[in-house]
C-alpha cells in the first residue's frame, strides 16, 4: 500500500482514508502475485 501511496502522491493514511470514502474494499494482508510485480 505505500508503493501505491506514493505513486498516487498521497500519505499512506490518506490513501486507507480515500479508499474507505470510495467504498473500496481491501485487505491489509499482503499478497504476492505476478500481477503485483508487474510495473
Amino acid at each position: 500500500m505505500s508503493r501505491v501511496a506514493q505513486k498516487v502522491g498521497l500519505e499512506r493514511t490518506h490513501l486507507y482514508r480515500k479508499l474507505k470514502q470510495l467504498g473500496i474494499q481491501f485487505s491489509r494482508r499482503q499478497n504476492k502475485t505476478e500481477e503485483t510485480d508487474k510495473d
